[in-house]
């Protein structure tokens, strides 16, 4: 652009400084990385795909035998790449618990990838049900007092919370509290007293909430019914 009284060029819109179009830049690469590393981890640890499998996500509106609760296998690494961190996550979970069960010397680098991809899920996205996940990857990986941490957190919320009240079971079978573990126990039988209460999330894990009061008292937290 020119001066129409002296002829000088004018400068242009000023961009802005680099500096400033840093913490822009940066989460946007972080994103795509994030998105990559879990698409190549999940491809390179993925074994055969096994028939239509039952998922463990309990995501918002996800019933057993449903559509959304069903899955012919893990997503490719392409699809992965394009979900967002909390897809991305509870699908992992699901994966880590299917190999808990089915084939656990491979299970551990799913269940690190797991937490990983919680630790990247926003913080609103964080419901109970996924805070669940958290605690049984946990669990699972053997980390009994991140489980019970968890748990407890669970139940400062929500304090009849199933859910937080079978991983409380969990744990502290585990770990060798009775005592604790059969105060949980009887606060999820009274809760399961008139049946299984139609939410979503006590629905996708139902097999393991009647798996938990069904234990006999002492349980390693590691039978087959972790995976459902």
């Amino acid at each position: 652009m020119y001066c129409q009284d002296c002829g000088r060029a004018l400068r242009g819109r000023e961009r802005k400084d680099l500096p400033a179009r840093v913490p822009w830049i940066l989460a946007g690469v972080s994103l795509v990385a994030f998105s990559l590393v879990i698409a190549l981890l999940v491809q390179r640890g993925s074994v055969e795909r096994r028939g239509d499998m039952v998922m463990t996500g309990g995501g918002p509106g996800a019933q057993p035998g449903s559509a959304a609760g069903v899955s012919g296998g893990m997503p490719s690494a392409e699809d992965l790449a394009t979900m967002g961190p909390t897809e991305a996550a509870d699908r992992l979970f699901d994966r880590a618990m299917m190999e808990h069960s089915t084939n656990p010397e491979n299970a551990a680098r799913f269940l690190e990838m797991g937490l990983r991809a919680y630790a990247a899920v926003p913080e609103t996205d964080m419901d109970l049900d996924r805070w669940f996940h958290v605690g049984m990857l946990l669990l699972v990986s053997g980390d009994l007092a991140g489980a019970a941490e968890t748990a407890d957190g669970i139940l400062a919320r929500e304090p009849g919370h199933l859910l937080g009240l079978a991983l409380a079971v969990r744990a502290a079978d585990a770990g060798g509290a009775p005592d604790v573990a059969a105060a949980h126990r009887e606060r999820l039988a009274a809760g399961t007293a008139r049946g299984m209460p139609d939410r979503p999330e006590y629905q996708a894990h139902a097999d393991l909430i009647w798996g938990t009061l069904s234990e006999s008292p002492g349980g390693n937290g590691s039978d087959d019914s972790l995976d459902r």
